[in-house]
């Protein structure tokens, strides 16, 4: 049985289950504790120098280590439509698309998070089993360790434009049709849908986001500016059982 670790607060490991689920895979699944966990897997993959990232997915031997892999491991032995390939450019230019978003998203609540004591401890807080019970040195220390963990990603960008972008491609795609691609739910709604995980959490993945840090994982601005692409990813995420 495949083996999937992951991080619940994840957008790249949410689009990862979604896909697996849709495909109908069976699968072992272990949050992924990320200081502690990862000398423990570098261990278990032989892996000591190339980085470990979330999601990632163990089976028969195999490491995919990537969202899109995952997903398209899935959609080959499921036959679930997500790749179709008579769309395979259009699925993967929303797949790059996607990924640019939740880049510029992430950079933009990192900068937030870092810049407030509170939201930084209450998230080194939730990467720690039973964090709420642990001393206040350890959370700083934890605190201070994922600082210079995201520190690269205080980049010059502009990352409201990479989001403004993205949200004015989505709103003019699904004026013309609620998929994105083929007239059916591909790749494409996932990795969208998704996506705009920091402008707004969905719901579902809001308990996964550290109370004090959640203002920091929405841009109110772009949710009133855009939201029919928020409607959209609500309608398209209420399938994901169907």
């Amino acid at each position: 049985m495949a083996t999937l670790y992951y991080l619940p607060h994840s957008p790249w490991s949410e689009r990862a289950r979604w896909a697996l689920d849709t495909c109908g895979i069976d699968r072992e699944e272990r949050v992924y504790v990320s200081r502690f966990g990862a000398p423990w897997l570098r261990l278990k993959l032989r892996r000591f120098a190339k980085p470990i990232t979330m999601p990632l997915m163990l089976v028969h031997g195999q490491v995919l280590d990537d969202s899109l892999d995952i997903a398209r491991w899935a959609d080959a032995r499921a036959s679930a439509g997500l790749f179709p390939d008579a769309h395979a450019a259009e699925v993967a230019a929303w797949h790059g698309l996607a990924d640019r978003v939740l880049a510029a998203g992430r950079r933009r609540t990192t900068r937030l998070v870092r810049a407030d004591p509170a939201a930084i401890k209450a998230t080194a807080a939730k990467t720690l089993p039973g964090g709420g019970l642990l001393p206040g040195f350890v959370l700083q220390e934890t605190a201070d360790w994922l600082l210079a963990k995201y520190a690269h990603l205080e980049e010059d960008t502009d990352d409201e434009a990479i989001l403004v972008e993205g949200l004015e491609r989505l709103t003019a795609a699904i004026a013309d049709g609620e998929y994105l691609v083929g007239g059916q739910r591909t790749w494409a709604d996932i990795a969208m849908a998704t996506g705009l995980g920091f402008i707004d959490p969905h719901p579902s993945m809001q308990p996964h986001v550290p109370a004090a840090a959640l203002p920091h994982w929405r841009a109110p601005a772009l949710a009133e500016r855009f939201p029919e692409a928020l409607a959209w990813r609500d309608r398209i995420w209420a399938t994901r059982s169907a």
